[in-house]
């Protein structure tokens, strides 16, 4: 490999999302690439509210490298919408050399 980085160009756009149904920024787009992964390892995309509690699993799978995207329309996991305000989206990759985790922030307005 050429480097030791196993999630790379992790991303969350746009910056606010409005999810209104209107078709104007309803959804953020999430991308990440996986990299110098051969074998299929489990990956998983998850966003919380600011107390840590989970509200949506976007994504749960195995991959080896690639390039990746998901999208979250700001629907909790029961399918309402989930109140305004800074969401955590946690990326988390398990490894042969352990769990490598990201962290970014989806922000909600109306």
């Amino acid at each position: 490999p050429i480097s030791d980085v196993l999630l790379a160009n992790f991303s969350v756009l746009p910056e606010v999302v409005t999810p209104n149904g209107d078709g104007i920024n309803d959804l953020i787009e999430i991308g990440y690439d996986v990299t110098n992964i051969a074998r299929l390892s489990p990956i998983t995309v998850r966003i919380y509210d600011l107390s840590g509690r989970m509200i949506r699993k976007l994504v749960e799978e195995e991959v080896v490298s690639g390039r990746f995207k998901t999208q979250w329309d700001g629907l909790d996991n029961h399918g309402s919408l989930v109140s305004p305000g800074h969401y955590p989206i946690v990326l988390s990759l398990e490894a042969g050399t352990g769990t490598v985790r990201e962290i970014q922030l989806a922000r909600i307005a109306y």
